[in-house]
């Protein structure tokens, strides 16, 4: 999870991080549950968002991809995307 003292130390000098390159392999299945508690983890500290690139159709146990193989995880992403 996005760590704390790194957003403490981003507020001090008056910057707002963007969490980037994370995700959860789907060996672990469908991980809408590991998303949900990064995303509200990052938004409780600040972060000024998410960069989530793994947007695909691979369906694979090692693959970090997020998609409609992944209708869980895909709608959990959909559903903390800004605006």
């Amino acid at each position: 999870m996005w760590h704390p003292v790194l957003l403490r130390v981003e507020g001090l000098l008056s910057l707002r991080g963007v969490n980037h390159e994370w995700g959860f392999t789907q060996s672990m299945g469908d991980s809408a549950q590991f998303f949900e508690a990064e995303l509200a983890n990052n938004r409780s500290h600040g972060a000024a968002g998410n960069f989530y690139w793994n947007a695909n159709y691979l369906v694979d146990p090692t693959t970090y991809d997020v998609g409609p193989g992944t209708p869980l995880t895909e709608a959990a992403v959909v559903a903390n995307a800004p605006g």
